[in-house]
């Protein structure tokens, strides 16, 4: 039987983990849905940051190379026709991955 390690889920871009981070406003039973499907993830309330504001979230999301799986995308990213330019997404400088 494999580790669990060995079968996380990777991205096919550079072979990094899928990390999805679950917002309070969903399911506390959605990160276990999955891990069963070979993902890493975890909801805001394991972590104990679950009533942390979207600005202050942010920075930890990118930090932690996190995929934010929220009912409400658009505090994020802003609107879907010009993403970025409102939302807590714009406050954050562009990388290189």
């Amino acid at each position: 039987m494999p580790s669990r390690a060995s079968s996380v889920r990777f991205r096919e871009t550079n072979n990094v983990p899928t990390r999805f981070l679950v917002d309070s406003c969903l399911s506390v039973s959605l990160p276990e849905l999955a891990r069963s499907a070979g993902f890493e993830a975890m909801h805001l309330r394991d972590l104990g940051i679950k009533d942390l504001k979207d600005w202050d979230l942010t920075p930890f999301i990118a930090a932690g190379g996190w995929t934010f799986v929220t009912r409400n995308a658009k505090d994020f990213r802003g609107h879907k026709d010009a993403p970025g330019v409102k939302g807590q997404y714009r406050r954050l400088e562009a990388t290189k991955a």
